[in-house]
């Protein structure tokens, strides 16, 4: 998934294993940052850097909703008693 223009200078990139590949520029308010930091992973291959004192968890919300993959809901099949 591509990250947009708004969002390309606080949002981070994941390896596949879960580790750091590139830092965001600046932290998820848009501020300036020092290593080490608070992250917050938003998906599978990107993550954000928290400001101190940070409390905005709807931006975070936010964020997941738009790059984390949503997965299909479950569909069910017949009863518990068609399936025995």
């Amino acid at each position: 998934m591509q990250i947009s223009s708004e969002h390309k200078d606080i949002i981070g990139t994941l390896n596949e294993d879960g580790s750091f590949k590139k830092w965001p520029a600046l932290n998820v308010n848009g501020g300036r940052y020092a290593k080490p930091a608070t992250t917050q992973i938003i998906s599978s291959e990107f993550f954000v850097v928290l400001p101190a004192g940070f409390t905005d968890w709807d931006s975070i919300k936010a964020l997941r909703e738009r790059y984390a993959p949503v997965a299909p809901a479950p569909v069910m099949r017949g009863t518990k008693k068609e399936v025995e």
